[in-house]
């Protein structure tokens, strides 16, 4: 889960100082966010949480795609 945050924060300063490549933004800013829920449902062994963070990573992530400019 601190491995989540931490991508997702070194993902938003790079973001802010100019490399704003589309592979970055969908790793660092799309897919660990659900990814980071989803490691705390199993920590917790919370798996009504698990299961709602895989389609939530899926949903997120194909957003973050289509969003990004061609």
């Amino acid at each position: 889960m601190a491995l989540m945050i931490l991508i997702n924060f070194i993902g938003w300063i790079f973001y802010y100082i100019g490399h704003q490549y589309g592979w970055l933004i969908i790793i660092s800013q799309f897919a660990v966010v659900p990814l980071y829920y989803l490691f705390f449902g199993l920590w917790k062994s919370n798996y009504l949480l698990v299961g709602t963070a895989v389609p939530f990573f899926v949903i997120h992530t194909i957003n973050g795609i289509m969003k990004l400019p061609a």
